[in-house]
This record gives C-alpha cells, sequence and structure tokens, in this order.
C-alpha cells in the first residue's frame, strides 16, 4: 500500500497541528474505506520520518504534542520566519508559569487549590494560559461547590515539544500531596546527624568516646583555671612587693627627719653656750678693781 505513505503526508501536510495516530485511523478508513489498524499506520509514519531525514527535504516530519506534524528544519527557519514576518514567541511571564508548572504536576486541579498553593489569586494567569490554549478544562472537582478541573492540553505539549505529561522533568524530594518548599525535615535530620558524628574527635582506635571527649574539656578548663590563679598570685606578689617599697620609703624618711630634729636641737643648744660665755663678763662688777 504505497499510496498509504502519500494520503499521511497529504493529512499531515494540511493540518497546523499534530495529528494524532487515531485521528489519522479514522480519517483514512472512511476515505479509503478501509479497516487499517493503530499499528499499520504507525508502520508508514516510521518510514516517513526516515525519508524526510534526508538533506534534500528542508523539512522533516516530528512526534511532537501527542501526534505527527510537518516542521521546517532549522537551518531554515530565519528564512521562513523572515518572510512571514514571525517574531520569536512572546515568553510566559513568571505568574502564568508558575501556574502552569502546579497544574502540569497536580492536574486535575482546582482553581482554589492553586490559589492554596501559591498564595495569591489565579484568576488572571488562567485565563491567559486558557486564551493560550496552553490548559483546558477537563471537568468538575466533587468537593463542595463543584469546581472546575483543569490540565494541561495538546497544545502545551506542542509547545514544549513533549508528546506526554510523563516526560516532563521529574521534581526531586517530591511529597504527594505536600505545598510545601525545600528540603524535607527527615533529610535535615540526617544531614545534622552525619555532621555530629563526623566533628566527634579520633583516638588510638580512630575514635574517642564521650568520656575522652570530657576529659579533655576538663583538662582545658584546668589549664585555664591555673593560668587565671598564677596571673592572681603575680598580681598579689607586685602589689605586696610595691607597699614594703612605700614602707621602706616611709621608714627612710622618717630617720631622716628625725636625724634634722636632733640636728636643729644641738645648733639651738650650742647657740645658747655661746650666749652664755659672752654675757659672763657684763655681769661683773665695774667698780671691782680685780675684774678690770
Amino acid at each position: 500500500m504505497q499510496d498509504l505513505d502519500k494520503h499521511i503526508e497529504a493529512i499531515l501536510f494540511s493540518s497546523d497541528h499534530p495529528v494524532p495516530v487515531a485521528d489519522l485511523v479514522n480519517s483514512l478508513n472512511r476515505a479509503l474505506e478501509l479497516e487499517l489498524d493503530a499499528h499499520v499506520v504507525i508502520n508508514h509514519l516510521e518510514t516517513l520520518l526516515q525519508k524526510y531525514e534526508e538533506d534534500f527535504f528542508p523539512f522533516k516530519i516530528v512526534h511532537t504534542g501527542g501526534g505527527y506534524r510537518f516542521l521546517t528544519k532549522e537551518p531554515y527557519h530565519a528564512s521562513v520566519s523572515s518572510f512571514l514576518n514571525i517574531k520569536s514567541k512572546r515568553r510566559l511571564s513568571t505568574a502564568a508559569m508558575e501556574t502552569l508548572a502546579i497544574i502540569a504536576y497536580r492536574q486535575p486541579i482546582s482553581k482554589s487549590e492553586i490559589e492554596n498553593i501559591r498564595g495569591v489569586n489565579c484568576d488572571y494567569s488562567i485565563q491567559k494560559l486558557l486564551e493560550r490554549e496552553l490548559i483546558e478544562i477537563t471537568g468538575r472537582s466533587e468537593s463542595p461547590g463543584k469546581p472546575l478541573l483543569y490540565s494541561t492540553s495538546g497544545g502545551f505539549m506542542d509547545y514544549f515539544g513533549i508528546n506526554s505529561v510523563d516526560e516532563l522533568p521529574k521534581l526531586r524530594e517530591f511529597e504527594e500531596g505536600g505545598d510545601s518548599i525545600g528540603v524535607p525535615a527527615e533529610a535535615l535530620e540526617d544531614e545534622v546527624r552525619l555532621g555530629e558524628e563526623e566533628a566527634k574527635p579520633e583516638d588510638a582506635d580512630g575514635q574517642l568516646g564521650e568520656q575522652d571527649a570530657a576529659a579533655m574539656a576538663q583538662d582545658e578548663a584546668e589549664a585555664m583555671t591555673g593560668e587565671g590563679s598564677g596571673a592572681e598570685e603575680a598580681t598579689e606578689d607586685s602589689v605586696e612587693g610595691a607597699d614594703s617599697e612605700e614602707a621602706a620609703n616611709d621608714s627612710v624618711e622618717e630617720a631622716d627627719s628625725e636625724e634634722a630634729a636632733e640636728d636643729s636641737v644641738e645648733e639651738a643648744d650650742s647657740g645658747e653656750a655661746a650666749e652664755d660665755s659672752v654675757d659672763l663678763p657684763t655681769d661683773a662688777d665695774p667698780d671691782d678693781e680685780t675684774a678690770r
């Protein structure tokens, strides 16, 4: 059935979005009145994939977004963009990306659940994602009020170049039902325990016990106490030495003052004696001839 390849090529060429295998099977069976199954169509698609990988063709068939479609090969992107005046894809805002990530990993999910995780109102972000056909409404929740449930769409997978949500990057340390961000408490406890074990000192056998560590701490405390007492004794000695020097100085000064007092007394006595010797002749009677 060589013409089947051409029919598949024609369908893919006419579509502006990825065509799922089931749609190809239904369309071919209705148009050609055949009873094809998915395995037959997939085999033909594999042949076409290899065919358009050759350098002769400026385009190729790509399996993306849950289906197959024609895309221009990378070396010709600039020429096609210039002709169609296509600018680069507008990036999603941070709020839209956060909302889309929550929906992708927790789908189906209601708006209230998204807001509980983000902590802010998500009406605008959800509306923009719906307009860009990155998410879709997939039903209603059984919770009170029966809120709408949101899930990613085929446009989401085509936008990010994947075929299933299973191809999304795996979240490390992700807990089902947990909305917290960061390292789990159990992991932190393990890290703390490992750090304490590494911090233990080692003895001759490689590890010191708690008694050895306590003994080391006690020795250090005693050494510090000894140093402190030695310093105090040295301080007391210096104070005592200073006191003895002051006492010696005081005794010397007292001795000097006593000597000075004795000298002054002796000088006074000698002065009085001299005065007595001078006054003796004047005490004699002037009429005494013997005295003259």
